[in-house]
């Protein structure tokens, strides 16, 4: 099955995996506020950001492992973060 990165380096899926991983962090470290969308608007920008970003890696994921690239090693450890996202999807 055909993912569109046929043609992207190596280099530049670790690269989109570690910008995308340290995003998420980012929006962590701005606390829980950032996590919960506000009532008076539609969604706040860091909820966004993370919902998009999470959503983007396990796009990424699916490439590095049909590649047999390492995914957990490349960028900063956050998959405790994944699956607690996973399991809150369920």
């Amino acid at each position: 099955m055909r993912s569109g990165l046929e043609h992207v380096s190596d280099k530049a899926i670790e690269t989109f995996v570690t910008n995308l991983k340290s995003g998420v962090l980012e929006v962590v470290d701005m606390g829980p506020k950032a996590l919960v969308g506000n009532p008076d608007k539609k969604e706040c920008p860091p909820c966004a950001a993370f919902e998009t970003n999470l959503g983007m890696l396990q796009a990424f994921q699916a490439e590095c492992l049909r590649r047999g690239l390492d995914y957990d090693t490349i960028g900063p450890d956050i998959r405790e973060i994944e699956d607690m996202w996973l399991q809150a999807r369920e």
